[in-house]
C-alpha cells in the first residue's frame, strides 16, 4: 500500500491458489468431497481478499483483488509484485 497512495496506482492483490491434490495417491476421495473442499477454499479466499481491498480502499487506495489457479497468474501483468 506504500508504494500505490503515492503513485496513485491501483493496487491489484493476486491471491494464487495450487490445485487440492490427496497426500498419499491410494486416499480415496468422492467427488462431492473434493467440490466442498475447492468451494470452502474459494470461499476463505474470497473473504480474506475482501478485507484486505476494504483495508486498501479505506486508506485511499483504489484496489482489486484477484484470485487465480496455480500455472495461470502469468496472464496479470503487475508493475510491481511483492
Amino acid at each position: 500500500m506504500s508504494l500505490a497512495k503515492p503513485n496513485r496506482a491501483t493496487l491489484t492483490i493476486l491471491h494464487v491458489m495450487a490445485p487440492f491434490t490427496p497426500i498419499m495417491p491410494e486416499q480415496y476421495i468422492g467427488t462431492q468431497t473434493w467440490e466442498e473442499i475447492d468451494l470452502q477454499g474459494h470461499e476463505w479466499t474470497k473473504r480474506e481478499l475482501a478485507k484486505l481491498t476494504t483495508k486498501a480502499m479505506k486508506a485511499g487506495i483504489r484496489a482489486t483483488a484477484l484470485v487465480d489457479v496455480l500455472n495461470n497468474s502469468h496472464r496479470s501483468r503487475p508493475d510491481v509484485m511483492c
